[in-house]
């Protein structure tokens, strides 16, 4: 059975009706998803903007890849709901432009980027505190990010939860793993199974990397295009 990852944001431009969309997400075989990490709303620490507060006087232009992705989607929904000055630029070719283009000082900030991603490409940014989380967009906290408000405990109308409650649906299948339609229930319970097995011996892995050696014997090409980038 031949399975695949895919922009997690996928069920959200097809709810949303983003143009050139033919696909029907829900007729995939849906194998797993690899975390449920928050989105989080960042910017420069010399932005001055550290709170929500500071965000409803001072306008940061966040950086976006398109019209259509969360990164252009979040800040004008943060905007709505909490009176804040987001201004979205888009036209940056992918997240590794975006991060480049507030390195450069052309925009300020990202509206739509797990902690964990700026943990990876800009340790030394976070290690300094040169870019700050402000606001986090998901069903729960980041756990490094306990202390930064989710939008959640901020809505306050059922029209205003409805809407973040949607929002943060394509946090729930973050890095999602699917195979192709009609696959047969046994086999894609197997494949249910083997992806779950698979994901918690890495939690077990994460957690014991400090605590002394650990030997696995792996497939090569699986060692070196999956699991070494996970293993910080």
């Amino acid at each position: 059975t031949v399975f695949a990852t895919f922009n997690d944001a996928m069920p959200f431009y097809q709810a949303t009706g983003q143009a050139g969309i033919t696909f029907r997400t829900e007729r995939l075989s849906w194998i797993g998803s690899l975390t449920q990490t928050a989105s989080v709303a960042s910017v420069r620490a010399d932005s001055g903007v550290r709170t929500i507060e500071d965000a409803r006087r001072i306008e940061v232009l966040m950086g976006a890849t398109g019209a259509g992705g969360t990164k252009a989607h979040f800040p004008p929904l943060i905007n709505s709901i909490l009176g804040t000055r987001f201004k979205v630029v888009t036209g940056y070719e992918g997240s590794n432009a975006v991060i480049l283009a507030i390195e450069r000082n052309e925009v300020q900030g990202d509206g739509s980027n797990p902690w964990s991603s700026w943990k990876v490409m800009r340790p030394h940014w976070v290690a300094q505190k040169s870019i700050l989380p402000i606001l986090q967009i998901g069903l729960k906290k980041d756990a490094d990010l306990q202390h930064v408000p989710i939008l959640h405990e901020l809505v306050t109308t059922p029209e205003q939860r409805a809407i973040v409650d949607f929002a943060a649906t394509q946090v729930a299948m973050r890095q999602p793993f699917a195979a192709p339609p009609g696959v047969p229930p046994a086999r894609l319970a197997a494949l249910r199974d083997a992806f779950d097995r698979m994901t918690n011996a890495l939690e077990r892995v994460g957690r014991k990397a400090n605590s002394g050696t650990l030997n696995v014997s792996l497939v090569t090409t699986f060692a070196l295009g999956w699991l070494a980038p996970r293993l910080h």
